[in-house]
């Protein structure tokens, strides 16, 4: 669905393993488009554009960690940015980051901001392996 924005802004996406996630398949394809418009939009003036997905699992959970090369989250804003209708953008609804908090949570999941800075940012999604 984000082909056309992913190749016109010429971001390279990478995908590192695999795994099965138990939660609702329209779930996570919102999750990840979420996910993906944040990076493609936080990319606009990145030298490098990168999306990044490594996935592992265990025994007990599926974890995928969701990286780009962007701007990052300013570490004044770390706190808040799961919060419904905060933005960091001129033009955002601040909506993204708290349905993808609430649809990974909805799957007993759990994410988190794991890296930010002028490296990207870098969020953590945790899925039980079993319903």
């Amino acid at each position: 669905m984000l082909d056309p924005q992913i190749s016109g802004q010429n971001i390279a996406v990478q995908v590192h393993g695999n795994a099965l996630v138990y939660a609702d398949p329209q779930h996570l394809k919102q999750i990840f488009m979420n996910l993906a418009l944040n990076s493609i939009q936080a990319m606009l003036d990145a030298s490098e554009r990168k999306i990044s997905l490594e996935i592992s699992i265990n025994k007990h959970h599926t974890k995928i960690l969701f990286s780009d090369s962007g701007a990052g989250v300013a570490k004044e804003n770390i706190d808040q940015i799961f919060e419904p209708f905060f933005s960091q953008k001129a033009n955002g609804l601040g909506l993204g980051l708290s349905i993808v908090k609430n649809l990974t949570e909805n799957n007993k999941g759990r994410i988190r901001l794991l890296q930010t800075g002028d490296k990207g940012a870098c969020f953590e999604l945790v899925f039980p392996l079993h319903p």
